[in-house]
């Protein structure tokens, strides 16, 4: 996850913890980049991102934190439609142990969902701290169980990852200020379509007319483009932010933008 943090006093920061690649996890190992099984996973961050701003900037107590979801995985949870579709649509990528669990679960809409060993982790996270995820008896578990099944994870990877405080990244828009994570996540591409956006007054259009969407879509097209081009994860490539947000370079890309005419996407758009 990353975290976007305005704080009382104006002051401003971001906290990084979307989770690496194991350190195994070398392009030799992969024949392709695989979206399911063990060789899939990163290290998992949302633990040590959670208990870090807890500790840091929040006004509440582990126990306090967790304490509704580990009640609603004890006691269960009454599923909504968003639930039930995504569960249907996503069973069949379980494993053995995800099936177990699942095959058990009512998962109709309104169907009770109780998660009992979830709720278990997150007691033991309550007592201990992230420690038993990270170096404790869970992420041995955790590390096991992937290396069991021909995947990268190692326990060392689990007990070495920190998140990150990290400095937002921002435009000005008409007047406002917009700030979002750096890079390795995408936000520079939200603040890049702002800026080829910022020369139209969008307020002159209908709201969701062709036009209006329109506009849109191309400026999208255009930041989407570039994030493909340039995103990344700055520890291993470099990043023109500086160049990608400044006024030349996004006017430059503001020309491509054709008001009556749908433009290609493809890389040929790319400079």
């Amino acid at each position: 996850g990353f975290l976007l943090l305005n704080r009382a006093d104006g002051t401003n920061a971001t906290l990084n913890f979307s989770g690496r690649a194991p350190a195994a996890a070398t392009p030799d190992k992969f024949d392709v980049a695989p979206d399911l099984g063990s060789r899939a996973c990163m290290v998992p961050a949302n633990v040590a991102g959670w208990c870090r701003a807890l500790e840091q900037e929040g006004s509440l107590s582990l126990a306090a934190a967790f304490g509704p979801a580990i009640q609603h995985a004890r006691d269960g949870f009454p599923l909504h439609p968003a639930n039930a579709r995504f569960i249907a649509d996503n069973r069949c990528r379980l494993n053995e142990v995800g099936q177990q669990i699942f095959s058990q679960v009512d998962c109709r809409i309104g169907g009770i969902l109780k998660l009992p060993d979830l709720g278990e982790t997150f007691e033991q996270i309550v007592r201990e701290g992230p420690a038993a995820f990270y170096s404790g008896a869970i992420g041995k578990r955790i590390a096991d169980y992937v290396q069991e099944n021909n995947g990268l994870l190692t326990h060392d990877d689990l007990r070495t990852y920190e998140p990150r405080w990290e400095t937002p990244i921002e435009v000005s828009y008409r007047g406002n200020t917009v700030r979002t994570c750096p890079p390795n996540n995408e936000g520079f591409q939200i603040l890049q379509t702002l800026k080829l956006l910022e020369a139209f007054d969008l307020s002159t259009l209908e709201h969701n007319s062709a036009e209006y969407i329109h506009l849109l879509t191309e400026a999208i097209k255009i930041a989407v483009a570039d994030r493909i081009e340039w995103g990344g994860d700055p520890d291993f490539c470099d990043i023109p932010l500086d160049r990608l947000l400044s006024e030349d370079y996004v006017s430059q890309r503001r020309g491509l933008i054709q008001r009556q005419q749908a433009s290609r996407s493809e890389g040929e758009r790319w400079l």
